[in-house]
């Protein structure tokens, strides 16, 4: 007999962690060439990897399994398997093994999938399409695993597609599916506004480098995620996401869309070329992640910087952005122990968000504060030549590189980076930037010097802005979090506290649940009231529900609600306003290969 080890998928790109949703494998069987059952081991140290016992003669096994694919963001997300009732997606991680030994780029196969009559599907996998008499198999050609993993599939009876007309950058597809037929249209106002994010993003990061892309929208009300590929994306967003979309409304209208410039960016900031030791040549080698400032927060400060240049958002949400970041940064006190490359270090355990003391644990960095060196780094690039340069010069040049097959990408490292800024900008210290931003935990909390690069300060004011209405609006608790340093839910129970603020001191504590403030019975409005009357009480009164007591607590504080503010500093440049100004557009000559080299 001969021994042969079975991989599944447990480092699926895009997740950045062993994220592979084994867990909902199920019924897993192995059968030799004649057709009899084999047993199978699991590596005990290895839960991908089992190892089947081959009779020889025998030159090929056959698997079966089911996958349990109705429970979303349960267990997995982004990279899972999605099933509804007459909807769905499919990755194709989550329903095949692979043997080991063999890279990715070298084993081929043939998939089949089968679907009831009458529904339709959308895919970036190349062509070979065969649909039976009954509509309901397709067969495709061969394509190597690795190309495979990444051209998800969805597929349903409501299936719309539209084309986004970018000149000369091959075609661009938008396909939406939902439960409903109704929340599958995209509104008018939307498609023009895509058509210009697509520009905007080639504007700063060279012609689109491969045949064509499909944005591939996934609308249901469990569905939260967006995981990048390289000629598609796998988003989910709430069913009515599109249906309800304003175009004048807070981040017009649905917060969600934002996703769709970040993972359509991934198209050339990781999967045009990626960090050397991230990508693998299969799908079960741990990777390395310290670099996901690089290739998650680039993308982070991009996503926003192409939203606003688009009209997917305005400038008034976009200086509301920074002014929320900067907040956000000032308040999270483990920037003083844990570095941001420590946070993608340690990636494969920060992605869950942990529920308690999240400020001091930190999470997932490597996108937000990492945006906000970008940011800075953009500042000084603009600054150090008079406006001349920015960071979309460092951009263009350095994802020019040469395209390769699916799932085989251009490579680089952290001192590529140090170099490709020192290209455009040799006038700072990019290297001890770096280790300052990135690789050491922060000197100071203070944002100041940062802002003060852009040319503004943060104030705040004890009214908000009708932006900053309206944010509030949506959230059916409320965050207090820049006064008393708490957020509460729809029902008082307490989600975040800022390490330090008056509600920790004053003993208020996550899980408990707010029942009443300055004796009216919670409600978040009462609760704003409360804060609002502490600028002349002093203090705010609460009762909480602790297990089974009630129990009184005592918030000293006298300032009144508070709302951050970004104000121009007299006399300096208005880099945010700089950042925010659309690109003209000039349709660049594809000099790329077409398709896959």
């Amino acid at each position: 007999v001969d021994a042969v080890d079975l991989f599944y998928c447990i480092w699926t790109p895009g997740n950045h962690t062993p994220s592979g949703p084994i867990e909902n494998v199920v019924d897993l069987r192995v059968f030799d060439c004649r057709g009899e059952s084999l047993a199978w081991d699991r590596d005990p140290t290895r839960v991908e990897r089992v190892t089947v016992l081959v009779p020889r003669g025998c030159d090929e096994v056959r698997v079966t399994m089911g996958y349990i694919a109705s429970q979303p963001n349960a267990n997995s997300r982004s990279t899972d398997t999605y099933g509804r009732r007459n909807f769905g997606g499919l990755n194709w991680n989550t329903v095949l093994v692979y043997p080991g030994g063999v890279g990715h780029s070298e084993i081929d196969v043939r998939p089949t999938v089968h679907w009831p009559a009458g529904w339709a599907a959308a895919s970036a996998l190349p062509g070979g399409w065969v649909t039976d008499a009954a509509g309901q198999a397709v067969r495709l050609g061969p394509v190597p695993l690795a190309e495979l993993i990444d051209s998800p599939m969805i597929f349903g009876e409501h299936l719309a597609t539209t084309r986004l007309h970018v000149e000369n950058q091959g075609a661009h597809l938008l396909h939406t599916v939902a439960e409903d037929g109704r929340a599958v249209k995209p509104p008018e106002w939307l498609i023009p506004r895509l058509e210009e994010m697509c520009r905007q993003t080639v504007s700063v990061f060279g012609p689109f480098p491969r045949r064509g892309f499909d944005f591939l929208l996934l609308l249901g009300d469990d569905l939260r995620f967006g995981v990048e590929h390289a000629t598609s994306t796998f988003i989910g967003l709430p069913e009515r996401a599109l249906l309800e979309a304003r175009p004048d409304e807070h981040r017009a209208g649905g917060g969600g869309l934002q996703v769709i410039p970040h993972e359509y960016i991934h198209a050339w900031v990781g999967k045009l070329a990626a960090p050397e030791g991230l990508v693998r040549p299969d799908f079960h080698t741990p990777a390395r992640t310290e670099l996901l400032w690089v290739y998650e927060g680039l993308t982070a400060y991009y996503d926003s910087v192409i939203s606003v240049r688009s009209g997917l958002t305005n400038v008034e949400e976009y200086r509301q952005e920074i002014a929320d970041s900067a907040v956000a940064m000032q308040q999270r006190s483990g920037r003083l122990w844990r570095s941001v490359e420590d946070t993608a270090r340690s990636a494969r355990f920060l992605r869950p968000r942990g529920v308690s003391w999240f400020d001091i644990r930190r999470g997932q960095d490597y996108y937000g504060e990492a945006a906000l060196f970008w940011l800075e780094a953009d500042a000084i690039i603009r600054a150090g030549t008079g406006g001349a340069k920015s960071l979309d010069d460092f951009c263009a040049a350095f994802f020019n590189v040469p395209v390769r097959p699916v799932g085989s990408v251009h490579t680089y490292t952290r001192a590529d980076v140090v170099a490709g800024l020192a290209a455009v900008f040799p006038g700072e210290d990019w290297d001890g930037l770096v280790r300052r931003r990135i690789e050491r935990p922060a000197e100071s909390l203070d944002m100041a010097p940062l802002l003060s690069r852009l040319g503004v300060r943060l104030d705040w004011a004890d009214e908000p802005t009708a932006l900053q209405k309206k944010i509030a609006a949506e959230d059916a608790g409320v965050n207090l979090r820049a006064s008393i340093g708490l957020r509460t839910d729809a029902a008082g129970m307490v989600t975040e506290i800022v390490p330090g603020s008056p509600a920790d001191r004053g003993q208020v504590a996550f899980t408990q649940r707010i029942v009443a403030a300055n004796g009216w019975v919670y409600t978040p409005e009462r609760l704003r009231q409360a804060v609002r009357e502490s600028a002349s009480r002093g203090r705010i009164e609460l009762l909480v529900e602790f297990g089974d007591r009630i129990e009184p607590r005592t918030i000293e504080y006298g300032r009144g609600l508070r709302y951050p503010r970004l104000t121009a500093i007299e006399g300096a440049d208005d880099v945010l306003g700089a950042i925010a100004t659309p690109r003209a557009w000039e349709a660049p000559r594809r000099a790329r290969p077409a398709g896959n080299p």
